[in-house]
C-alpha cells in the first residue's frame, strides 16, 4: 500500500514524508516531474510497485501546478478518474498537506521560494483546494505542527487492514480498476490488439473520455464502481483464464449489478453466470462507448441517461 502525500510548496510535505519514512521504515520517492506522459507513468508506477512506498507528489500536483506553470495540466478528466480509481483499487493512504494561505506565503518569502512566486502561490493554493474537494478519494489533512506520531499510527492500522498484496495481484493480473467494495461493475469487451499502454479499461482512447464524461453527467458515484474487461487480450505474462477472472470479479462481496458494455460482454458474462448459478448479481447491458463514439448520433447527454437508467438497482 502506498502513502500518497500532496500539497503546495512550503506546506511541510517533504519534511512529513521524511518523518513518516523514519517511523514506518518505508522509502520515499518523488513523482513531481514525470519524464514523458504523466498518466501512463502514474498507472505503470502503481502496476509495477508491489512494495509500499511514500510518494512525495503525484497527480494532484500535475493538476494544480500544470495550469499555472504550463497553462494546462497534462491530464484530462478521463485520466484523472482512472488514476483515482486505481488508487481506490489499491486503497492508498492519501495525505493533503495544507495550512493558511498567509502562512504558506510567509514561509515562501522567508525561505526564498523560487519555483512559485507572487500570485502564482494564490493560484496553486486555490487549485489544490479545488482538486482535493473534487477528488473521489479520502484525503487526510496535515498542517505543520500536527502530531506525526498519531498520523503514523493511523497509517499502520490502515496497512494492517488493507490486504494490499491481494489488491495488488487483482490489479496487476486482471486490470480491475476502482473500488473493489463497490456496488457496480462495468464490463467492457476487450483491451484490443493495438491498445497502447497503460493496459487498463479505457486507458488510452477517445471513447474512454466519452464514457467518463457520460458517467459524470449521469451523477454516478465513481467511488462505488469498478471497471474491467470480460474478454481479456494483450496479455503480457502468459495466458489468463478469462472465466476464472470474471468469476472472481462477479463474486466481489458488495457487488449488486453488472453493466455490460456491448453484446460480446453480455454474452460472455451470461455464460459465466449460467455456469456458476451460486453467483447472484443483476445484469444488464448498454452500448459500448466505442460504438457510441464512432457509429451513432447519440450525444454524451443521451449516453449519460442510458448509464443512469442502467445503474438503477432492483
Amino acid at each position: 500500500m502506498h502513502i500518497i502525500v500532496e500539497g503546495i510548496d512550503k506546506s511541510g510535505k517533504s519534511t512529513l514524508c521524511l518523518e513518516l519514512a523514519k517511523r514506518l521504515y518505508l522509502p520515499v520517492i518523488n513523482r513531481m516531474i514525470p519524464k514523458d506522459k504523466p498518466f501512463t507513468e502514474f498507472i505503470e508506477f502503481f502496476r509495477d510497485s508491489s512494495e509500499s512506498r511514500i510518494v512525495d507528489r503525484l497527480y494532484i500536483s500535475e493538476l494544480t501546478y500544470g495550469p499555472v506553470k504550463r497553462k494546462k495540466a497534462d491530464l484530462d478528466f478521463r485520466e484523472t478518474c482512472l488514476v483515482e480509481l486505481t488508487m481506490l483499487t489499491l486503497n492508498t493512504f492519501n495525505i493533503y498537506c495544507t495550512g493558511e494561505l498567509k502562512d504558506i506565503k510567509k514561509r515562501c518569502k522567508e525561505q526564498n521560494e523560487t519555483f512559485i512566486t507572487g500570485n502564482e502561490i494564490d493560484k496553486v493554493y486555490n487549485n489544490f483546494e479545488k482538486e482535493i474537494s473534487n477528488s473521489i478519494l479520502t484525503w487526510h489533512k496535515y498542517t505543520i505542527g500536527d502530531d506525526i506520531d498519531e498520523l503514523a499510527e493511523k497509517i499502520k492500522k490502515h496497512l494492517e487492514k488493507n490486504h494490499s498484496i491481494i489488491r495488488y495481484k487483482i490489479f496487476k493480473k486482471s486490470r480491475t480498476t476502482g473500488n473493489l467494495k463497490g456496488k457496480y461493475l462495468f464490463l467492457g469487451e476487450k483491451y484490443g490488439d493495438r491498445l497502447q499502454p497503460p493496459l487498463i479499461p479505457f486507458g488510452n482512447n477517445q471513447p474512454g473520455l466519452l464514457f467518463f464524461n457520460a458517467l459524470k453527467l449521469s451523477g454516478a458515484d465513481l467511488d462505488d464502481l469498478m471497471l474491467s474487461n470480460a474478454i481479456k487480450s494483450n496479455r503480457e505474462e502468459g495466458q489468463l483464464d478469462d472465466i476464472d477472472l470474471l468469476k472472481k470479479e462477479l463474486s466481489f462481496k458488495n457487488l449488486k449489478k453488472v453493466i455490460c458494455l456491448g453484446k460480446a460482454s453480455l454474452n460472455f458474462t451470461s455464460d459465466v453466470l449460467n455456469k456458476f448459478p451460486e453467483i447472484k448479481v443483476d445484469i444488464t447491458s448498454i452500448p459500448h462507448p466505442s460504438f457510441v463514439y464512432q457509429y451513432s448520433s447519440m450525444t454524451t447527454e443521451d449516453y449519460a441517461k442510458i448509464i443512469k437508467k442502467a445503474m438503477i438497482l432492483k
